[in-house]
């Protein structure tokens, strides 16, 4: 696994699971940039740092579309889930003449 992955649950909602190893929930941050989302963090422990930055590209398409961000952080793992403000999509109605 690298440092993150990215999965499709359904139309409106999307996951990206990545690697906080070392450091505690509490101090995983997720903030929005230009062109995504921004994971870092840091937590000492028994004299040592373990920390981590990394930002997770998403295109500008999904980023307009965002209607809320869920982070959770366990073991090691962070799981940031997107919600997208999609409509859902219509049956056209074709007609012959």
């Amino acid at each position: 696994m690298l440092p993150s992955y990215w999965k499709k649950k359904d139309d409106k909602t999307y996951m990206c699971i990545c690697k906080t190893i070392g450091i505690n929930p509490e101090d995983v941050n997720v903030e929005e940039t230009d062109y995504g989302l921004k994971v870092s963090g840091s937590t000492e422990l028994e004299g040592y740092t373990y920390d981590t930055s990394f930002e997770l590209p998403i295109a500008e398409s999904i980023m307009n579309e965002i209607e809320k961000i869920k982070v959770k952080s366990k073991n090691g793992l962070t799981f940031i889930t997107l919600t997208l403000n999609r409509p859902e999509r219509r049956k056209i109605k074709i007609e012959k003449e």
